[in-house]
């Protein structure tokens, strides 16, 4: 066995594959456009408070139903905040 494909086989032994967890595809296009993660008065809401926010535009022709998905900002919890039917 030469050398590089001996270096070659030391690589392989090396490398991992792990699977993702299942993914669904959405009818549309759905994406992050802005968002505020401490707001710190920048807007008020109508309880003249200032919540961190989030916007999501759908890019696509058809409806999108987020019923279900989650946001999260930890990944310990992926399920953080839920969607609900609107």
């Amino acid at each position: 066995m030469s050398r590089k494909s001996s270096k070659r086989e030391a690589s392989k032994k090396l490398l991992s594959y792990q699977t993702l967890e299942p993914r669904k595809l959405l009818a549309g296009d759905v994406v992050i456009s802005e968002f505020v993660a401490s707001n710190l008065g920048s807007f008020l809401d109508t309880y003249e408070e200032s919540p961190d926010w989030i916007e999501l535009h759908n890019r696509g022709d058809a409806a999108v139903d987020l019923q279900g998905y989650h946001l999260t900002d930890d990944p310990a919890d992926p399920s953080g905040w839920t969607f609900n039917a609107s």
